[in-house]
């Protein structure tokens, strides 16, 4: 082996030209295909959670539909916070895993319309207590929430509408090829 010659520093060269190219192209995509499996990972955890919310919501909305379109007693009133929902999104955003949603115009229309639900089934709840235990003298405040409780009941129901709709459009994007969804971004 003779240090001095040409022809061994131009293979040693060739030999880590070589070597550095590999080993940058071999970090390059064992980056990309982390980053490709964890965006995967993330989509599923957001389509999991988007459909679970809508599976929440869907029958939310049907059922206030149906409550203002039937609502006979006042026993129905205050049973409305029994058959509403929002136990799905509580457990999500109390277990922190609303973090998988990047968007956050779909997480503020969702939140909104879960505080709306809250809202209705407070008013709910009051209806029936005092239907339950106050019937005496609470007439008025009776009459003054059913009232407070349509209203709410309205702006649930269009809440949930927009809320729903973000989600569709959210799962609908997550469908999309990887190019595509580079484009929206």
């Amino acid at each position: 082996m003779d240090f001095f010659n040409l022809e061994f520093w131009q293979s040693v060269a060739s030999n880590l030209i070589a070597t550095f190219v590999g080993a940058g192209a071999g970090v390059f995509a064992a980056l990309w295909l982390n980053d490709h499996q964890e965006g995967r990972i993330e989509r599923e955890k957001k389509r999991k959670i988007l459909n679970l919310i809508m599976s929440e919501l869907t029958p939310n909305v049907q059922f206030l539909e149906t409550w203002q379109a039937d609502r006979a007693t006042e026993m129905d009133v205050g049973t409305l916070c029994l058959k509403i929902h929002d136990e799905v999104w509580q457990a999500f955003s109390d277990g922190g895993e609303l973090e998988w949603i990047k968007d956050p115009y779909l997480v503020h229309g969702m939140a909104e319309a879960y505080a709306r639900i809250r809202s209705v089934k407070l008013l709910s709840e009051k209806a029936l207590d005092i239907v339950t235990y106050r019937k005496s003298s609470t007439a008025q405040a009776y009459q003054a929430i059913t009232r407070q409780l349509a209203m709410y009941v309205d702006l649930a129901k269009e809440g949930i509408i927009v809320a729903t709709q973000l989600i569709v459009r959210a799962l609908a994007e997550e469908t999309l090829p990887w190019w595509r969804r580079l484009m929206l971004a």
